[in-house]
């Protein structure tokens, strides 16, 4: 359970390793300008900033292993 909790907390940095230099290939692949990709970004950071407000009170009702294994599948 440990390793599996330590995977998630990475998964963040290790997304936008990935993301940010694929930006200019996602815009043309979608034929959208780069401004409306670059705002995926803000979605991005903005749930993360606010889903422990959502997700910390649900996990003190259902628990957390329930709720972890709820959030990956």
């Amino acid at each position: 359970m440990l390793l599996v909790i330590l995977l998630l907390v990475c998964i963040g940095n290790f997304v936008t390793d990935i993301y940010l230099p694929a930006l200019p290939s996602i815009a043309e692949y979608f034929d959208v300008p780069r401004s409306t990709v670059q705002n995926t970004i803000s979605v991005y950071l903005f749930s993360t900033a606010f889903a422990p407000l959502i997700f910390g009170p649900v996990s003190d009702l259902i628990g957390r292993k329930k709720l972890y294994y709820l959030e990956l599948f």
